[in-house]
């Protein structure tokens, strides 16, 4: 539902935030933000 894209539209900030400060970050780590999510 909507709520899904909202909730992956707030992680994916997140995300962004995470990779301009990804000193220490691990690959791994910021997967585990990441957001896929497919349209039908």
């Amino acid at each position: 539902g909507e709520s899904t894209i909202e909730n992956c539209q707030i992680l994916q900030s997140r995300v962004n935030r995470l990779k301009s400060n990804k000193d220490g970050m691990g690959k791994t780590e910021l997967e585990q933000y990441s957001c896929d999510i497919k349209f039908t």
